[in-house]
């Protein structure tokens, strides 16, 4: 059973590599951003609902340097610094989305642990049981582009042949 289920995700996926190559990088690169962004956003969604929070609400720091002058900071809360953001890819024709903690490094800390604090993981849990929801997301983004797509194009310039001129 799961021998036909890998078999069908490759056909389908050497489906959408052939329609997303008649389509010209562009074009193709630009429904894989909407498709990772979608599905980047879904997940950023879901790690602000479960971040952990302070219940009384970010503070504001204060330090005193040796000159005597004191200075503030904040660093705002973990789930305003939740975000995505768009990386650059190291290999050619990849498209990389990350979802960042931004400015709230102690997010780091509590999902790792430190000397003496121990882990307390909640970001790669959550994470991991999104996988499949994410990917489903990305298809059907990727789907409905190409499908968009070509169908402007056959209303525009005809029918697409295999080999990607129009007849």
């Amino acid at each position: 059973m799961a021998n036909y289920q890998d078999r069908r995700a490759i056909e389908s996926a050497k489906a959408f590599a052939r329609d997303l190559e008649l389509l010209g990088i562009e074009v193709a690169t630009r429904i894989g951003v909407r498709a990772n962004r979608k599905a980047a956003v879904r997940l950023m969604d879901r790690l602000v609902a479960v971040v952990p929070e302070n219940p009384e609400g970010p503070t504001k720091k204060y330090k005193t340097l040796k000159s005597g002058e004191t200075r503030s900071y904040f660093y705002g809360s973990a789930r305003e610094n939740i975000r995505v953001r768009r990386v650059k890819a190291r290999k050619q024709g990849h498209i990389v989305m990350q979802v960042t903690a931004g400015n709230a490094f102690w997010l780091t800390f509590y999902e790792f642990g430190t000397v003496t604090q121990p882990a307390r993981p909640f970001w790669r849990r959550h994470a991991e049981s999104l996988r499949d929801e994410l990917v489903t997301i990305q298809l059907d983004e990727l789907r409905a582009g190409i499908d968009k797509q070509l169908a402007k194009t056959r209303k525009r310039y005809g029918p697409i042949m295999q080999n990607g001129r129009n007849g």
